[in-house]
């Protein structure tokens, strides 16, 4: 569960404080039980987002110009993966999914301003 989920709804919120007590807090959360919060992968939390935001007339981009996008960086995936001998009999990897931890040292390599910013980042965000 979200750790900035609260019977206020205000948790963690930019704009608004939340009211609830910690024990209010904790006591909202151990509401749900255990084995449905181990079926919980992934928790993104969802920003509240500026009025001008929501109400631009600005067209978002299209499905289509998204799927070519997308099919763009299948297409690089694939050509990166082509011809990658594997050692064991394993199979080689198609998609950067199925990338493992020496592949993606190897095909992963970040700049140096990348690696400057994600340290930042780390010792910053923890």
């Amino acid at each position: 569960m979200s750790p900035h989920a609260c019977p206020c709804g205000y948790l963690g919120d930019s704009l608004r404080e939340c009211t609830c007590a910690p024990y209010q807090v904790q006591r909202y959360i151990s509401r749900l039980s255990g084995p449905l919060l181990d079926r919980i992968d992934i928790c993104i939390e969802v920003p509240r987002l500026p009025y001008e935001e929501i109400s631009s007339s600005v067209k978002p981009e299209g499905s289509a110009s998204i799927k070519k996008r997308v099919e763009t960086a299948r297409g690089r995936q694939r050509e990166r993966f082509c011809g990658i001998d594997q050692k064991n009999g394993r199979p080689s990897p198609s998609c950067n999914t199925q990338m493992r931890p020496g592949e993606v040292r190897r095909y992963c390599k970040m700049t140096k301003p990348a690696r400057k910013l994600f340290e930042s980042a780390f010792k910053s965000l923890r």
